[in-house]
């Protein structure tokens, strides 16, 4: 249910919740982070997408992708030169 929220919230984000597991030792407030991992297509291989949810806030803390990249899904402005 949270990890469809952040998705309204963020609707570039295409993939479909699949499974949810309580890992102990995490790096969010409180330490506990249910890990929420959602499925897509892209170019017919099935990817990964992961939601890292505090177990203590009931608050997506961060999201990855299969590479390890952090919030992909949120835009950051270039340095300038």
């Amino acid at each position: 249910m949270i990890a469809k929220q952040y998705k309204e919230k963020f609707s570039n984000l295409k993939n479909t919740p699949v499974r949810a597991e309580l890992n102990l030792s995490f790096d969010v407030e409180g330490d506990k982070a249910w890990i929420v991992t959602g499925e897509f297509e892209l170019f017919g291989e099935i990817r990964e997408f992961f939601y890292v949810i505090s177990d203590q806030t009931g608050e997506v803390a961060y999201t990855f992708d299969e590479l390890g990249n952090r919030d992909p899904h949120i835009e950051r402005l270039m340095p300038k030169e």
